[in-house]
């Protein structure tokens, strides 16, 4: 089971409703729970990879946190929440987001090697190995801290695939 990190609740009474949104941000996705009616309740998972943005828009005493979505479901509104509460939550997601989407991109250089001649099939291969190891050493350490992994195996794996 993976680890919650943050829950986050609307406030019922800016959204005139017993049943308010509730986002739960854990490591490896979001779960967002609503209630239409007292019997019904609705469940839908987010993964990281599928957010492209969030935005946190700040009124006077209220936060809305909106997560654009590029997976199979409408994007999320959270209205009335904590300013504070706000920002700590898209901070999170922000890196999660990162953490996901940061291994898929080029590295400082690479882009403007390719435009200066440097590149052509077999660079673009080049980049594309460099994007999978380091989305695998990424992993790795993610695994250490999240205490699924100790210290001593992940030095065996670090060394096992620099070498390989």
């Amino acid at each position: 089971m993976s680890a919650l990190l943050f829950d986050l609740k609307a406030n019922k009474l800016m959204n005139k409703t017993v049943f308010t949104h509730h986002l739960k941000i854990y490591d490896h996705a979001m779960v967002l729970e609503r209630r239409r009616l007292p019997f019904r309740k609705e469940e839908v998972t987010v993964s990281y990879s599928h957010v492209s943005q969030v935005n946190l828009i700040k009124d006077l005493f209220f936060a809305h946190l909106e997560i654009i979505n590029t997976g199979g479901t409408e994007n999320i509104l959270i209205r009335y929440v904590g300013k504070k509460k706000g920002s700590e939550a898209k901070k999170i997601i922000d890196a999660k987001i990162h953490a996901t989407h940061g291994a898929y991109a080029p590295h400082q250089g690479q882009h403007q090697d390719y435009q200066q001649g440097g590149g052509g099939p077999d660079n673009v291969l080049g980049r594309t190995e460099q994007v999978v190891d380091s989305k695998t050493l990424v992993r790795y350490k993610d695994l250490l801290n999240q205490g699924r992994i100790s210290k001593i195996e992940y030095n065996k794996l670090l060394q096992k695939h620099l070498k390989g």
